[in-house]
């Protein structure tokens, strides 16, 4: 198992992996005491490196699905994948998520954006509440705004 902080723009990044799988991405407050300078020499660590890279150039794709721990075959799996193929700059409502996945379970969803294990890779600041609202994300709204505006989501 491989763990690597990553700072860019004013985000400190945990980055949590192993040889197949990417574990985690979050933001973290601060960057640690100590921390590796050099990324250890994991593919999967290395790559995500680079996507966050592009994303704050604004050169958006895809994160690959198989380095992602998700099954597609649960209400989880189905609403990560359908974010994660979502185009950058677009916006859905929790409700409409669910829906789209034929349930209500609105709450669910709300539940599976805070507790989204991979932050930008799974873009879960393009969900939005009904009346479009910018709120209730896991490292505050501010963040969520200025995820949004890099992706130039606008008429939120």
């Amino acid at each position: 198992m491989n763990e690597y902080y990553y700072q860019i723009n004013n985000f400190v990044f945990f980055i949590k992996a192993n040889e197949q799988k990417l574990i985690t991405l979050r933001i973290m407050p601060v960057m640690p005491s100590i921390f590796y300078i050099n990324p250890p020499n994991n593919k999967i660590i290395q790559y995500t490196i680079q996507y966050l890279d592009d994303f704050f150039k604004q050169k958006f794709y895809p994160f690959k699905l198989d380095y992602l721990d998700i099954d597609i075959n649960t209400l989880r799996g189905r609403i990560y994948l359908y974010l994660l193929n979502s185009s950058p700059g677009t916006k859905i409502t929790y409700k409409t998520l669910a829906t789209l996945n034929h349930s209500r379970a609105y709450r669910y969803i709300g539940n599976l954006m805070a507790k989204n294990p991979y932050v930008l890779i799974i873009p879960c600041h393009r969900v939005v509440s009904v009346n479009e609202k910018a709120i209730n994300y896991q490292y505050g709204p501010q963040v969520k705004l200025h995820f949004q505006n890099i992706e130039k989501i606008l008429d939120i």
